[in-house]
C-alpha cells in the first residue's frame, strides 16, 4: 500500500473494488430518487435516555480494563 499502512509484501484482504463501486452506485440512486424533495442530511434524532446516559455507560463499558472506543461522524459539520 502507498499509505504505508500495510508493509509491502502482504496480500490486500480482498479486493474491494467491485462492491464499492456498486455501493456507490446505488447511493447515487438513491439521492437521485429523492432529489426533488428535502434530500439534505440531518443529524438522527436522539434516543430517549441514551444521551442522558452516555457518560455512565461509556464507564460501565470501560469497568474491569475493557477498552472503549467512541468515534462521531464529524463529515458533516
Amino acid at each position: 500500500m502507498t499509505s504505508g499502512e500495510i508493509p509491502d509484501g502482504w496480500p490486500a484482504p480482498y479486493d474491494a473494488t467491485g462492491t464499492l463501486e456498486r455501493l456507490r452506485l446505488r447511493a447515487r440512486e438513491r439521492l437521485e430518487e429523492g432529489s426533488g424533495e428535502d434530500a439534505g442530511y440531518a443529524a438522527a434524532p436522539p434516543l430517549p435516555g441514551r444521551a442522558e446516559r452516555a457518560g455512565a455507560w461509556i464507564a460501565e463499558l470501560a469497568m474491569g480494563g475493557r477498552r472503549v472506543v467512541v468515534t462521531t461522524d464529524q463529515a458533516s459539520r
